[in-house]
C-alpha cells in the first residue's frame, strides 16, 4: 500500500513538473519580434533591423534556467540571417549564419545582456543589448546593436 502511495505521490510531482515547464517554456519572455539598430565596422549604421526570436522548448532545460531560441534577422536592405541563441539569467549568447547562397563568411557569433525595464508607460520593455563578431566578414567585423521588443 505504501509504494503504490509514494508512486502516486511521485506520478502527480512529475506531472504537475511537466505542466509547469510547458506553461513556462519560455520563462525569460524572449520569444517575439524586436526592431534593432546599431553600428558595424564595415557596414556603418545599422536601422530597422528586425528580430524575431522563437523559443526552442524541447531543447531547453528551464527547470535550470537555461533556454534555447531559433532566431531569424532582417535588414533594411533585405540582407537574412538564421541563428540558434541559448540564455540564462540576463546573458544571452547567439550564433547567425548570412542566408544569402555563397555569404558562409558572413556568419558570426554575439554575447547578449537582457534587460526588462519599465518605459515610460509603465509597461515592462524588455531589450537586448549585444555584441557581435564576425571572424572572416571582410577580414574580420564586429558590432553592437539594441534590440527592443515589439508589444
Amino acid at each position: 500500500m505504501i509504494k503504490k502511495i509514494l508512486f502516486a505521490a511521485t506520478l502527480g510531482l512529475l506531472l504537475s513538473h511537466s505542466a509547469f515547464a510547458a506553461k513556462n517554456a519560455d520563462p525569460l519572455s524572449l520569444s517575439g519580434t524586436y526592431l534593432c539598430g546599431g553600428y558595424d565596422k564595415h557596414d556603418g549604421y545599422l536601422g530597422n533591423v528586425k528580430l524575431i526570436m522563437s523559443v526552442d522548448a524541447t531543447n531547453s532545460d528551464a527547470q535550470n534556467g537555461y533556454i534555447s531560441y531559433h532566431y531569424n534577422v532582417k535588414e533594411a536592405d533585405g540582407t537574412t540571417y538564421a541563428g540558434a541563441a541559448v540564455a540564462s539569467g540576463n546573458t544571452l549568447a547567439m550564433y547567425f549564419v548570412n542566408q544569402k547562397p555563397g555569404s558562409s563568411a558572413d556568419q558570426g557569433v554575439s554575447l547578449g545582456f537582457i534587460s526588462h525595464d519599465q518605459n515610460a508607460q509603465g509597461a515592462t520593455a524588455t531589450q537586448i543589448h549585444k555584441f557581435y563578431y564576425e571572424p572572416n566578414y571582410q577580414g574580420g567585423g564586429k558590432g553592437a546593436e539594441l534590440c527592443t521588443k515589439q508589444s
